[in-house]
């Protein structure tokens, strides 16, 4: 196989809206602007009864922000009666209603453009929790990597390492894909580049 330089990963700025006057400064900011990209954090992929823990934002390269909607307590963790604790909800009921009527203006907004990665699942927990419906969706990278191949994976992993900008699990999403796993392996994939 042939090698090839792995690009340079420059970090941005990117912070959690843990205020309830850092949310409002920042959803103002999403008011204004003319496209931003979002993404769901939740805790299922049914969004009836899935609760949603958070949407991530960013408004340009480089720079994201995530406002969180319950807490970061993962439900595997037990607590001393060693039941499975559960992650309680961020804000207060009124700060919460609040956020949710600021946040379905902006999602309903034709004007303000929104990209997003598989949309469809989004959409759905955008909905379930009183924001939506979204309107001026704009793109998404998994439509767009289906119409181009549909024979290759299309989650944000494999899309960004395919073209050059790894992050994350990377290393083990590619290799997985061009060489296998075990005794599995792609000979179609022997004479892809492989980053060092």
């Amino acid at each position: 196989a042939r090698t090839g330089k792995l690009p340079k990963i420059e970090y941005g700025r990117y912070e959690t809206l843990d205020s309830f006057k850092k949310a409002k400064a920042f959803i103002t900011k999403l008011e204004r602007c003319s496209h931003f990209v979002f993404d769901i954090e939740s805790t299922g992929l049914v969004a009836k009864v899935a609760k949603l823990c958070g949407i991530s934002f960013s408004l340009k390269s480089g720079e994201a922000a995530y406002l969180p909607f319950r807490e970061p307590v993962m439900d595997k963790f037990l607590d001393k009666k060693g039941k499975p604790t559960r992650s309680k909800p961020f804000w207060t009921k009124p700060q919460l209603v609040y956020l949710q009527k600021r946040l379905r203006r902006v999602f309903r907004k034709k004007r303000i453009k929104k990209s997003n990665q598989n949309i469809k699942f989004d959409l759905q927990h955008i909905k379930a929790n009183k924001m939506g419906p979204v309107r001026g969706i704009v793109f998404d990278p998994m439509i767009a990597h289906h119409c181009i191949d549909e024979t290759k994976p299309h989650n944000l992993t494999f899309i960004s390492c395919w073209y050059g900008m790894p992050f994350g699990r990377w290393e083990t999403a590619m290799e997985a894909y061009w060489f296998g796993t075990g005794k599995k392996k792609h000979p179609r994939y022997n004479n892809v580049v492989r980053w060092n």
